[in-house]
């Protein structure tokens, strides 16, 4: 299998995708996080600094699985929407990607955010906007985003009801 990890930090889930992968790609926007995956040497490990939304160094349908966790709970839907076409556009037809997200779609999960929000009041200007570190969606947003790119959506909620998991399938 070739897969594809969005946000790979120190590997939490990188060594499962290492022993399952012939070829493994880490895309990361920290220089830091890069050069540590780059001085494991690993002939399996494609690492790429990316500061953008744009996989350009991954040929065209040649993944098989693209796996992001704890990065999409912090992406606006802008930069959100452009790694989801890269994702499609890199995986192979069956390919899935599966991606974490936090939904705004309930009170469980509205009382969630405002609470994460309050913790996040470390701001200096009085009159300046409160900007929490995640970034809320609701789960029909992302299945219409899914969709319009070409990929069949499904959706499974977390049991503490702020995260979701959709797993996108190219056809």
């Amino acid at each position: 299998m070739v897969a594809c990890e969005i946000g790979p930090g120190v590997g939490r889930w990188t060594k499962y995708l290492m022993d399952a992968s012939s070829k493994l790609y880490l895309i990361d926007y920290s220089k830091m996080v890069c050069d540590y995956w780059r001085n494991k040497r690993n002939a399996k490990l494609h690492v790429i600094h990316c500061q953008n939304t744009r996989l350009s160094d991954i040929p065209d349908q040649s993944v098989d699985l693209v796996m992001s966790f704890d990065v999409f709970v912090h992406l606006d839907v802008e930069p959100f929407f452009g790694y989801m076409s890269e994702a499609y556009r890199i995986l192979k037809p069956s390919g899935i990607a599966l991606i974490d997200y936090l939904s705004l779609d309930d009170s469980t999960t509205a009382r969630w955010f405002l609470r994460e929000l309050e913790k996040q009041d470390t701001f200096g200007l009085e009159n300046e906007v409160k900007r929490a570190i995640f970034r809320v969606h609701h789960h029909e947003s992302i299945q219409v985003l899914a969709e319009a790119i070409g990929f069949s959506f499904a959706n499974v909620e977390d049991a503490w009801r702020t995260h979701n998991v959709c797993t996108l399938t190219k056809p």
